[in-house]
């Protein structure tokens, strides 16, 4: 391969993307802090559908929108992307909550709690925040979240509930960034 065998998707330092099995043309890609775009690489058209709880207008693509003093949302410089093993149009996406949007990012729920230590980092919109997402291929609702302040969390109803893990993972020191 040489870079002639690549395509520049959104431009940014290398991060989480995602193809859509049932529609190729259509690629999830983030960027530093919670960007994140989904786009038609036949046409090149782009959409931005970063998880907001509100924007310059004061609207929310978060249903049902949080409370006015909902803090704000923590996204890592390499957000952890995730489309459904089970719904491909389901898209899991980490800040310091798990979102999930069954619409392909047009609105987003939050599905967990803080699953971090539940402070910022080190800076105040990055830090102790979600690293890493993962969902088992052979059961839906079974989905894992890892922080980068060394949390474990695991939900095995599509996010009703989360069992914290943190602590009874083998071999595994306080406080690691969790990557996989």
């Amino acid at each position: 391969l040489t870079l002639a065998d690549w395509t520049k998707i959104l431009g940014y330092d290398g991060y989480y993307c995602q193809v859509d099995p049932d529609d190729p043309d259509t690629v999830y890609a983030e960027g530093q802090y919670g960007i994140l775009h989904r786009i038609n690489v036949r046409t090149w058209e782009s959409r931005f559908i970063k998880p907001r709880l509100s924007d310059k207008t004061g609207t929310t693509n978060i249903a049902p929108p949080p409370a006015k003093d909902f803090p704000a949302l923590r996204f890592n410089w390499s957000s952890p992307l995730l489309l459904s093993a089970h719904e491909p149009k389901t898209v899991y996406y980490g800040a310091n909550h798990v979102l999930r949007s069954a619409n392909r990012g047009e609105t987003w729920t939050i599905l967990s709690p803080d699953l971090t230590n539940g402070k910022p980092g080190p800076s105040p919109y990055s830090g102790h925040t979600i690293s890493t997402l993962a969902e088992s291929p052979r059961t839906k609702g079974l989905l894992y979240a890892g922080t980068d302040d060394g949390r474990v969390h695991a939900t095995q109803n599509d996010g009703k509930t989360w069992a914290d893990l943190s602590g009874k993972v083998p071999d595994l020191p306080p406080g690691r960034w969790i990557s996989r």
